[in-house]
């Protein structure tokens, strides 16, 4: 009879190596799991500081960002996107209290603030003129690379710092995971904002001694969205020789060029019941307005084509009605009360007007009549 005990030893020791084996399995795989995870964390590192300034501060031909504050009568704005040229915006803020024009440019990676005029109740394409203006200080919004504690230095003496990456902001417009950019004022307080992907700025805080004192959120991001110019347009009366006066509204979008919608609009508004009260032209079928901008001097500077001369077929008296109502609707505009007109490039000569080198045109808003 044969001794068994050789195969139960082989049964034992082929037990003990399928153990061995499993447990080294399962130690491959928590291995393999632990190392998943830590990937994962790498990559979500990596794509942060991946992201673009861009991804965050989009730029958004024709939007319309309405913000609804608390905590001062000012808070609450809106903001338009005027024009954009390349890597450079030019916004239009609307607050209860003015009108304000910034500049802001995305590139090189960063966000960075041009320039910003208080009180611009005109609009002007400064991007495409900069001769305009003179730049303010540089202002860096939003700088990469996009992680938690790259801050950046202010020309005010200041200091900007990403505090995070994955801010929950709750908002109007929804719920937005946003990079958080806390600037600390000299006095001690507090500037926070959210940027969120593909929307921009999302909230702002203020916050003095540890309380959030103003607080300002997105309440509604429009796109393919309209603004409207004020503007109010004069004309001569030949019945009674004085100017009359009608408040409209232009509607444009993103780009739209000023001195055409206002020579279209002119042009447009005197309706045939308003030539029966007697009101004539004043921007005659085929005029064009060649340029128009307000110079820095406050004067506003603008040239018409020569059909203005060729088709107005006045007397002298009522071509200077004519004059005076041009004078007083684009020195209205702009808030100003001096006109340089010319016309093609010289200077106006009608036959009964003439115009010396830089005789500038004076509004006069007296005794105009509004238009009911």
């Amino acid at each position: 009879m044969k001794d068994k005990h050789p195969v139960k030893i082989f049964t034992l020791l082929l037990l003990v190596a399928l153990f061995i084996l499993l447990v080294a399995c399962n130690n491959s795989s928590n291995n393999s799991d632990n190392g998943n995870n830590s990937d994962n964390d790498n990559n979500n590192e990596q794509q942060q500081i991946e992201a673009k300034v861009t991804d965050y501060y989009p730029i958004k031909p024709n939007a319309k960002y309405t913000y609804v504050g608390t905590g001062n009568e000012f808070a609450s704005y809106t903001v338009y996107v005027d024009y954009t040229l390349e890597d450079k915006v030019q916004y239009k803020k609307v607050n209860p209290g003015t009108h304000v024009a910034e500049i802001v440019s995305v590139k090189n990676g960063q966000v960075t603030k041009l320039y910003t005029q208080g009180e611009a109740y005109y609009r002007e394409d400064y991007l495409r003129n900069p001769n305009l203006i003179t730049l303010n200080k540089e202002e860096i919004l939003l700088k990469e690379p996009l992680k938690s504690g790259n801050s950046w230095n202010l020309p005010d003496g200041t200091k900007a710092t990403i505090t995070k990456i994955d801010a929950q902001v709750n908002v109007g417009q929804g719920s937005f995971m946003a990079m958080e950019v806390t600037k600390e004022e000299i006095d001690g307080s507090k500037t926070v904002n959210y940027y969120a992907k593909g929307v921009g700025l999302v909230k702002s805080t203020f916050i003095v001694n540890g309380i959030e004192e103003v607080v300002i959120g997105l309440q509604k991001l429009e796109e393919n969205a309209k603004n409207t110019i004020d503007i109010r347009f004069y004309y001569p009366n030949v019945n009674d020789d004085k100017i009359y006066y009608l408040n409209s509204k232009i509607s444009y979008q993103t780009n739209d060029i000023t001195r055409k919608k206002i020579e279209e609009a002119y042009k447009s508004t005197l309706t045939d019941a308003l030539k029966s009260q007697g009101l004539i032209r004043v921007l005659t079928p085929n005029t064009k307005i060649n340029f128009l901008y307000l110079t820095k001097n406050n004067v506003v500077r603008t040239d018409i084509s020569q059909d203005f001369i060729k088709e107005l077929n006045l007397g002298a008296g009522y071509e200077s009605l004519v004059l005076k109502s041009l004078t007083n609707t684009l020195a209205g505009y702009y808030n100003t009360d001096m006109v340089h007109l010319t016309v093609a490039n010289d200077n106006y000569s009608s036959g009964h007007i003439y115009l010396e080198d830089f005789q500038y045109l004076y509004a006069d808003f007296n005794n105009t009549v509004e238009l009911k």
